[in-house]
Parts: C-alpha cells; sequence; structure tokens
C-alpha cells in the first residue's frame, strides 16, 4: 500500500515539474507583426517567478532569426536608448515584465516575417535551469500600443 502511494505521488509530482523546469510562469508573451522589410523584431513577456531563488536568463534563441539579444530600452540624456545586457533577472518570489520602453528581447536579422496569428517560438536560456520554450504570439502592429524602436547604445 505504502508503494502505492508513493508511484500516486510521483505521477501526480511529475507534470507539474515538467511543465515548469525554471519554476517560472509566463503571461502574455507576444511579438508585433513585423511592417514590410523590417529586419529587427522585439518578443515581450511577463515572467513570474514562483520560485525562492532569482533565476537568471543568460541569453535566448528564436529560429528564422539571426541572433536573439536581451535589451533594455531607457532615457538617457533626453533620449530614448536600447542597451544590450548580459543578463535578465527575474525576482525570487516576483516578476519581470518585458515590455515596450522596458526590458525586451530583439529579434534581429528577420528570415521570414512572421505575420498575426503566427507564433514565434523564443527560448529562454537560464544560468542554472534548464532552457524554457516560448510560444510567442504574432499580433498586429495596433494592438502593441505605438512602440518604436530607438537609437541602440
Amino acid at each position: 500500500m505504502k508503494r502505492l502511494f508513493a508511484v500516486l505521488l510521483l505521477a501526480i509530482a511529475l507534470p507539474v515539474q515538467a511543465g515548469d523546469p525554471a519554476g517560472l510562469e509566463v503571461r502574455d508573451a507576444w511579438v508585433p507583426e513585423a511592417p514590410p522589410n523590417a529586419r529587427v523584431l522585439a518578443a515581450y513577456m511577463t515572467l513570474v517567478n514562483h520560485g525562492e531563488r532569482e533565476r537568471v536568463i543568460r541569453s535566448a534563441d528564436a529560429p528564422g532569426f539571426e541572433r536573439v539579444e536581451l535589451h533594455l530600452s531607457k532615457m538617457q540624456d533626453g533620449l530614448a536608448k536600447m542597451i544590450k545586457q548580459e543578463r535578465i533577472t527575474v525576482p525570487a518570489g516576483g516578476e519581470r515584465v518585458l515590455a515596450p520602453g522596458g526590458y525586451h528581447i530583439m529579434l534581429i536579422g528577420v528570415q521570414e516575417r512572421p505575420t498575426a496569428g503566427d507564433t514565434v517560438p523564443v527560448t529562454l536560456n537560464f544560468a542554472d535551469h534548464p532552457p524554457v520554450v516560448v510560444e510567442a504570439e504574432v499580433r498586429k502592429r495596433g494592438a502593441m500600443g505605438g512602440h518604436m524602436h530607438h537609437h541602440h547604445h
């Protein structure tokens, strides 16, 4: 009887662990639809860390792009600038919002332009956990709130 109980507990626990390898919940992952001739897009999402330790994203990947970078948009000397980041930290028991005008994932060198309704798989690579693949929904530009890319630093 004890063995059956242990097997049932394991069967219940496994799907939770498999579905959340980094202790994170990803909400509202999206990419704005690319205008014609666009070579650079961005991915946005909210990352919620249910764990007791911070989670550190060291890099990201996405098929169909030449490279993917972590960035932060901020005002500097009266100008909006994008600054490449070596990491994005999601605090323990907290969240990190990746949104226009703040942290985001740059998708550079688009090879095939995604359109509204498509999804872009973005792999988040962590410092001390397995990668997490996020399916970001491609949305029409009008639904994104008028975000524009600014100068790279």
